[in-house]
């Protein structure tokens, strides 16, 4: 199993790659549809329910350079999906695509500290894998 340093991962956005992020995580989920009866010798029995995905991640802010705050701010301001990828930029690794909202942007920064983003991309039908 090859293995690769976590800074090579990252997020894009209908094609704009979000730069200067210093974390970036794909999350997906199986909610449980519990089925446990008299018969289930007292042990919690489960079928899979609705799944759901979510990318998520921060970024430091440049205004000054395409890094994909404006494009979430415009998305996020029209209410409208992105086309989202999380992908490995340095190896040929498999993607992860979907349709996607911006469901929470926020913008920090701190005294001596840099000014940073952080966002959450909420999957909005099926997560595709596919080749990078």
């Amino acid at each position: 199993m090859a293995k690769y340093n976590g800074t090579a991962l990252q997020i894009q956005i209908s094609d704009v790659a979000i730069t200067l992020n210093n974390s970036v995580t794909l999350s997906t989920n199986t909610s449980e549809v519990e089925c446990t009866s008299k018969d289930s010798s007292g042990f919690k029995e489960i079928l899979p329910g609705t799944r759901d995905w979510s990318m998520s991640g921060s970024a430091y802010i440049d205004h000054a350079s395409a890094q994909g705050l404006d494009q979430a701010i415009t998305s996020w301001l029209a209410n409208t999906t992105v086309s989202a990828e999380f992908t490995n930029a340095v190896v040929s690794d498999p993607n992860y695509t979907g349709d996607a909202y911006f469901t929470n942007i926020e913008q920090s920064g701190e005294l001596d500290g840099t000014a940073e983003w952080t966002f959450t991309l909420s999957g909005t039908g099926a997560l595709t894998l596919g080749a990078n």
